[in-house]
């Protein structure tokens, strides 16, 4: 069975047993942005829309959890 990040992480939680190790880190990589996040380093953005960019980098990389975004 394949778990959400949500679920992972409540269930590490709860130390319950998960489909795989939690993967957590801070990401702050500039390419990994670019790439899988989109990010434009040509344009402004507001903070929710760095928000976005982070979550569609994050999930392409299949990050669970990050402490700064």
């Amino acid at each position: 069975m394949t778990m959400t990040n949500r679920e992972r992480f409540t269930r590490t939680l709860d130390r319950a047993p998960v489909d795989r190790v939690l993967t957590y880190d801070v990401m702050d990589n500039r390419e990994i942005l670019i790439r899988h996040g989109g990010l434009d380093m040509g344009r402004t953005y507001s903070f929710e829309e760095l928000v976005h960019v982070n979550a569609r980098a994050l999930a392409a990389i299949g990050l669970d959890v990050t402490r700064n975004v």
